[in-house]
């Protein structure tokens, strides 16, 4: 195991005290509050629901145009935005007007697909070199370095006081917060992709060995995994008992996490593709996009399809819910909102280049970006 790179100094004591007081921002939320957006789900539970209100009629509020491009999902906190970029980058943008904050950037221009985590005063993300980074939120300033032996596409959880991170060599990591310190790894079968979803106490995570994981947080000791077949790179939605998520196995599942039991799987028996993104959760409906082209919304209790609509090429983006309304970025270079019932189309957006990040909403705004390195921001204007 590499040691994290010791950009630190002063400053770690600092951080530890200010961890203390922001510890409210690590408690479980099954649906973001409505001023924030602090990871790649939104919540703990990785539902992608927000509290936060939308106008019926989306308007472009600002956009800005990078010589970049985006794959990651911003985090929202404070009124600031932070985006990593393929070229290496981390953007700090206001919410407000996408005035540009700081701006952080390796040598090499590493390129980043792991969204950031808003942990306190850090920033935490990883590369697909992998490095794992905290940054100082108010300044861009590099804290902390970790190095993963392979690639980090994973979002990092913020929970219990503790960064939780999967990387490509094969173990997920739990981090300090303040320093990168390593407080305990767990090793998989192979690359971990998607994100820790919070179980109370515990995460469930799964990757490509084919395992539904359920690690403790206090000091990741396992409990019996569940065998799911095949790559998952999809993220856990966790309802209660039930938790939802998509393979590369072209199937979506539904399991009983208490009783470690697969309760409902569905494949669409038209187009068979994988499932790239993660599922958002409305009401008994579990809603996620496939590269089938396809938004998909099954039932919570038996996967039977609801509605779907067919987009103009594969869907990466992760859905998400506001009110009554789910919305989604496509690689045809649309943004949708649907009616989360229905499935009907109310809402559309060309964007241009393909949009595989997700949408990330707080403060009755929309921010989601593009391959072309555009950002865009959607509310309702004064």
């Amino acid at each position: 195991m590499r040691e994290p790179v010791v950009t630190r100094s002063l400053f770690v004591l600092v951080f530890a005290t200010v961890f203390s007081l922001h510890a409210e921002e690590s408690l479980p939320l099954k649906i973001s509050p409505a001023d924030r957006w602090l990871s790649f789900r939104g919540s703990l539970e990785m539902t992608g629901q927000s509290e936060t209100k939308l106008p019926e009629n989306l308007e472009l509020l600002w956009s800005k145009k990078f010589d970049d491009s985006f794959e990651a999902t911003a985090a929202i906190a404070d009124g600031e935005i932070y985006l990593p970029s393929m070229m290496g980058k981390c953007y700090a943008l206001s919410l407000k007007d996408g005035a540009e904050k700081w701006l952080f950037a390796t040598p090499d221009e590493d390129p980043a697909k792991s969204s950031p985590c808003v942990a306190g005063s850090v920033i935490v993300y990883g590369d697909d070199v992998g490095a794992i980074r905290g940054l100082d939120r108010a300044t861009g300033k590099e804290l902390w370095k970790f190095e993963a032996q392979s690639e980090v596409i994973c979002s990092p959880t913020f929970i219990e006081g503790k960064i939780l991170i999967g990387a490509y060599d094969n173990f997920l990591y739990c981090l300090e917060p303040a320093t990168g310190k390593v407080v305990w790894k767990v090793e998989t079968q192979g690359p971990v992709h998607c994100s820790p979803s919070y179980l109370g106490g515990s995460v469930a995570v799964a990757g490509c060995d084919g395992f539904l994981r359920f690690v403790s947080v206090a000091d990741g000791k396992q409990s019996e995994p569940i065998e799911i077949g095949g790559n998952i790179a999809s993220t856990p939605a966790v309802i209660g008992s039930r938790l939802f998520f998509g393979t590369m196995n072209e199937s979506v599942v539904g399991v009983d996490w208490k009783q470690k039991k697969v309760v409902w799987e569905y494949r669409n028996q038209g187009r068979s593709f994988p499932f790239y993104a993660s599922p958002a959760v409305y009401e008994d409906l579990v809603i996620i996009g496939g590269r089938d082209k396809s938004v998909h919304a099954l039932s919570q209790s038996d996967g039977s399809e609801r509605w779907s609509y067919r987009a103009k090429a594969r869907v990466e983006s992760s859905a998400v819910v506001v009110g009554d309304r789910v919305y989604v970025g496509s690689h045809d270079g649309n943004v949708y909102g649907f009616e989360a019932k229905t499935g009907k189309k109310v809402w559309e957006y060309l964007a241009g280049g393909a949009v595989i990040g997700s949408p990330a909403v707080a403060n009755g705004k929309l921010v989601i970006s593009n391959s072309e390195g555009s950002v865009f921001c959607f509310g309702q204007k004064e």
